[in-house]
């Protein structure tokens, strides 16, 4: 199984994985910690691993043709009361680089991948599916008014595979073949 983000730089990576031990520890959230600080591109879809090389090809191909750019969080949002997020500002070259990664990868009769029907919502994922809405709602309350803002610059794009535990980033590709 695999997927295909943007995982955020380190320096982002440690203040949001901080917050999803935080919501293990006083929730059992767990999902969250599976993977790093990441932007969903592609979500996870089955591939049989001989696949794998040209999946690094087409993200190589894909990356070299993407711009540095910047991206912003903007605080703290959720879908429902399911999904529990750090909430990003619209970026125009983000939504440029979905529509791009969606028409290679679906584009590739190999990878036998459909396109997403539901709009693209980027986020940087901290608690899903196994929050409790009770849960949800206290860490709601302890989150909300909190302000996780930062910028960076968006410069890699990464394939990560899921090794039966969690999500292990196996390529990274920098934008504008960098």
């Amino acid at each position: 199984m695999y997927y295909i983000a943007h995982v955020l730089p380190p320096e982002l990576d440690t203040p949001i994985q901080r917050i999803k031990e935080d919501l293990h520890q006083r929730f059992g959230c767990a999902v969250g910690l599976k993977s790093p600080a990441h932007i969903t591109l592609l979500p996870p879809f089955w591939l049989a691993p001989d696949k794998e090389p040209l999946l690094r090809s087409d993200l190589k191909q894909l990356a070299a043709r993407i711009a540095p750019f910047p991206l912003h969080t903007k605080g703290f949002d959720s879908f429902g009361k399911r999904t529990f997020f750090v909430a990003l500002e619209d970026s125009a070259a983000l939504q440029q680089l979905k529509v791009q990664a969606d028409d290679l990868f679906t584009g590739n009769p190999a990878f036998g991948l459909k396109k997403e029907v539901r709009p693209f919502h980027p986020h940087v994922t901290l608690a899903t599916r196994d929050i409790k809405p009770s849960d949800f709602v206290a860490a709601w309350n302890l989150y909300q008014d909190q302000q996780l803002v930062d910028t960076w610059q968006a410069n890699t794009v990464s394939l990560l595979r899921h090794n039966g535990r969690k999500w292990d980033v196996v390529a990274t590709e920098g934008f504008g073949g960098s």
